[in-house]
């Protein structure tokens, strides 16, 4: 699979930051999150509060429609585009 995630995201920037996490290499971050299968992203808030997630989103475009509901804000609308 394409790694789009980190290019497709900057335009949320600076309201959103991406940490990756690997099921393999750090389990008790997958333990936490409830994340049963990869790739899941989790979009939580500055106090940590699940705001959405998904499983398995396969493109650029597909990613940014899912999370810039999550943030108050369109896809077209979103910074940087």
């Amino acid at each position: 699979m394409e790694r789009f995630a980190p290019q497709a995201l900057e335009a949320f920037l600076p309201r959103l930051a991406l940490v990756e996490k690997s099921i393999l290499t750090d389990p008790a971050a997958a333990r936490t999150f409830r994340v049963a299968g990869t790739p899941t992203f989790v979009l939580l808030d500055a106090a940590g509060k699940e705001l959405t997630r998904f499983f398995c989103e396969s493109t650029a475009a597909g990613l940014t429609a899912r999370v810039a509901p999550a943030l108050g804000v369109t896809a077209e609308a979103a910074p940087g585009r």
